[in-house]
């Protein structure tokens, strides 16, 4: 990785981690923490930016899904460290932009095709609540299909 994208690394380093890529191999740092600290670079690094334009790597990383045959991993939004009180107040308003665009079309005689919300970042706990969200949703499915059958049962004698 350090020979495709040291230039970039070097310079997020230097950025977010006042570092020297070069002390990791003069044996100051250890090789474990440069992972680490890879790992952690923010969304907007150099680094990740290179990789998501980086035309081999994408086509490694499709060849590599359809031989397992497994479709792209779905996108789980920001990360909770990059998302801001700024970046939340400016996807609620996107989010309400885009409502009263879709009333307006709608409004005007239009076919409005409503738009999709604005990512936010997935925790355990948006996870936990979805859960419980389907759990109460499929247990609501399975009372209906209940009434449903005993309602079939009563009345088709």
């Amino acid at each position: 990785m350090v020979d495709r994208y040291g230039a970039e690394i070097e310079a997020d380093f230097h950025r977010e981690y006042s570092l020297d890529l070069l002390d990791f191999f003069r044996g100051k740092h250890s090789w474990r923490k440069l992972r680490i600290l890879l790992d952690r670079l923010p969304g907007t690094s150099l680094l990740r930016e290179s990789i998501a334009n980086d035309d081999e790597v994408a086509a490694r990383i499709m060849a590599d899904m359809a031989a397992a045959k497994k479709s792209a991993p779905s996108d789980p939004g920001p990360r909770v460290s990059e998302y801001s009180p700024e970046v939340q107040r400016l996807d609620e308003l996107v989010d309400k932009v885009t409502i009263l665009t879709t009333t307006v079309v709608g409004m005007l005689g239009g076919k409005p095709r409503p738009g999709r919300p604005a990512k936010r970042p997935q925790t355990a706990f948006t996870r936990a609540r979805q859960a419980l969200a389907m759990a109460r949703h499929r247990s609501l499915l399975n009372e209906v299909a209940d009434a449903q059958a005993r309602w079939s049962e009563r009345h088709q004698k």
